[in-house]
């Protein structure tokens, strides 16, 4: 196993991860966070938040859920062994599976969730959290904030949470309609 995970060790004090409140206060009183396992989504299989915009976490509840009243859970999370997409040889590891799955005959489409699941199956209990930057291409296409920022206004740090045990503390930290 050539490639190696550090233990990051960072902790990330203000995740946000936006659901219905039934569920909010389902996980509040003793339950789990459900950890979402559609192929399509973006950092593979795992329980989702939005790294320091509670915002972002309403606004994906309402998304999802309409105009019933949503919850929006505050979490602390250590990411431990961490495939943050923000350092260079995890973008490269990303590349080279990619790669490698490309030569393969009949390959269904690759998506970021694809790939993601199987670096975190070849590297089974190594992968607790996977971290990336997140730009919306759906309905809206990015902007900058003045003309000629570098930023832009759509993009959204996001991280997911495979191994339940780096969420160290959560609480409600919102209730209601959006």
């Amino acid at each position: 196993m050539g490639f190696k995970f550090k233990d990051l060790n960072k902790i990330v004090p203000d995740a946000y991860h936006g659901t219905n409140y039934a569920n909010a206060k389902e996980i509040l009183e003793g339950g789990a966070f459900l950890p979402s396992k559609g192929e399509n989504e973006y950092l593979g299989f795992g329980i989702y938040f939005f790294e320091g915009s509670e915002w972002e976490a309403k606004q994906w509840a309402r998304h999802k859920y309409g105009r019933a009243k949503v919850g929006v859970m505050w979490a602390t999370i250590n990411l431990g062994r961490c495939l943050d997409l923000s350092i260079k040889e995890h973008r490269d590891l990303i590349k080279e599976t990619v790669a490698v799955l490309s030569k393969r005959p009949n390959m269904p489409r690759i998506t970021d969730a694809l790939v993601i699941n199987l670096i975190a199956g070849k590297y089974k209990e190594l992968i607790d959290t996977v971290r990336a930057i997140y730009i919306p291409n759906q309905g809206h296409i990015p902007q900058p904030l003045f003309q000629g920022s570098l930023f832009y206004d759509a993009t959204r740090m996001m991280i997911c949470v495979r191994n339940a045990k780096a969420i160290l503390r959560f609480s409600i930290s919102y209730e209601g309609i959006v």
